[in-house]
């Protein structure tokens, strides 16, 4: 059974004619929730009777009801079902896992060491101050970058050929590079950080990596679904604090190997 499937029955209070309540019925039907209409007729100001200023005291649709908490407004009703959804993936995830640490003795240990990182996981993902912070750190990260392609780009040769971060060889430095700012670009930093002429080397590089069919391989295939899956809830929540910190340890590595192996 899916979070979605585990939820309760939505109230929905709205209007065949409300640009807002259309916003929250496409929403519930794109997510497949289940739910319930009340239209209220607005030619006969129903949305002013007593018992429905209980429900919403400004006076306006949309509103809901799951389980007891009421909500109105389109964007605060779609952010509350996206929070009331990511909490049941949570637990379904913990549930998943005390499940197969208790059917399987041997690999408990492993099984509940997941689960102590899903827990501190789940705990800091929604962390705004720390993604803030954490923003603020990347642009450090980047600054480097563009001064490491900057020199690069200075000590080779002019022949024309693509230069990547450390030469004129493609590294393991730039595939964690190149996972690293479509990351960033899906999760819709790339114009904090580089594009529109504020960092161009990095602008630059990233342009050629795109054109690479091992990243095609790797990004460009896999993106559709992604988009669907993921992209609406990032556009809405956020980055979180962990899919920054994991993408900038990644690529911190794998220069500090490749800074190593010179």
């Amino acid at each position: 059974m899916s979070e979605k499937e585990d939820m309760e029955e939505i109230r929905v209070w709205s209007s065949p004619t409300s640009y807002y309540s259309h916003k929250v019925i496409m929403y519930l039907s794109e997510r497949e929730i289940p739910f319930e209409t009340v239209l209220l007729q607005l030619g006969r100001f129903e949305q002013y009777e007593p018992w429905y200023v209980q429900i919403n005291p400004k006076c306006e649709i949309p509103a809901i009801r799951h389980e007891d908490t009421y909500v109105a407004g389109s964007d605060e009703i779609m952010d509350y079902l996206e929070e009331q959804i990511s909490s049941a993936a949570s637990k379904q995830r913990v549930l998943a896992l005390r499940k197969m640490a208790e059917t399987h003795s041997d690999l408990r240990r492993h099984y509940l060491n997941k689960l102590e990182r899903v827990t501190i996981e789940d705990r800091d993902k929604n962390d705004k101050l720390t993604v803030m912070k954490c923003l603020d750190e990347l642009e450090a990260v980047f600054v480097e970058i563009e001064d490491q392609l900057n020199e690069t780009e200075s000590t080779i040769e002019k022949t024309g050929d693509p230069y990547w971060l450390c030469g004129k060889q493609f590294t393991v430095a730039d595939v964690s590079a190149a996972i690293f700012l479509n990351r960033m670009t899906f999760l819709g930093l790339s114009k904090r950080y580089w594009t529109d002429g504020k960092r161009p080397h990095i602008e630059a590089y990233f342009k050629r990596i795109e054109e690479k069919s091992s990243f095609q391989c790797a990004c460009l295939k896999n993106f559709s679904i992604l988009k669907h899956v993921v992209v609406p809830y990032v556009k809405r929540v956020g980055p979180t604090v962990l899919s920054l910190v994991a993408a900038v340890a990644v690529l911190g590595y794998a220069l500090m190997m490749y800074n190593a192996e010179e």
